[in-house]
């Protein structure tokens, strides 16, 4: 989960999915305009699910920015979260696969090769993500990252979510069973 994801669903598929789990997606923006799309890179905009203030049961569906200017003005599209606390502004980032790159098998080649990784039997899932309003972009998301386990080749690694977790109100988590 690097820099490149994929969402090739609609969104009643993402309204259909939530429902089975009893959370209401509101479309206050009206509905987006979801594409099929191989490639969400940073600084695209991409689609977020996020929870309502007051509303327990409810969430938003919503399009934002993937990543915001750091201080550097580098793009913010990974976010640490050992130790931190999240209780407001958390987000589910609506996928479908993400894209690992490794070194090319060919050493002639200079792009390095892209894998893309999906969840079995699951035609959608979602990543841990936070938003914010930022005077440079308005408001936009970035990815949770943790430190991954031992057989994986990166320092960081983001959390892909099943639709069997997600975001209560007030920053609590519910868990749902993952047979639908």
């Amino acid at each position: 989960m690097c820099n490149d994801y994929r969402l090739m669903v609609d969104v009643a598929s993402i309204v259909e999915d939530f429902a089975e789990l009893k959370i209401k997606i509101r479309l206050g923006e009206g509905a987006p305009n979801l594409q099929p799309r191989e490639d969400i890179k940073i600084t695209d905009i991409g689609p977020i699910v996020r929870t309502i203030d007051g509303t327990r049961d409810e969430a938003e569906l919503v399009q934002r920015r993937w990543s915001w200017p750091g201080p550097n003005k580098r793009p913010v599209y990974n976010f640490r979260s050992e130790g931190r606390e999240f209780s407001s502004n958390r987000c589910l980032i609506t996928a479908d696969g993400f894209y690992e790159f490794a070194e090319p098998k060919d050493p002639k080649k200079k792009r390095k090769d892209k894998w893309l990784f999906t969840k079995k039997d699951e035609p959608i899932f979602c990543i841990a993500g936070i938003w914010r309003d930022t005077p440079d972009v308005g408001q936009a998301f970035t990815m949770r990252r943790w430190s991954p386990g031992r057989t994986s080749r990166h320092t960081r690694t983001g959390r892909s979510l099943s639709w069997s977790v997600t975001h209560g109100p007030r920053g609590s988590i519910r868990r749902f069973p993952r047979n639908r």
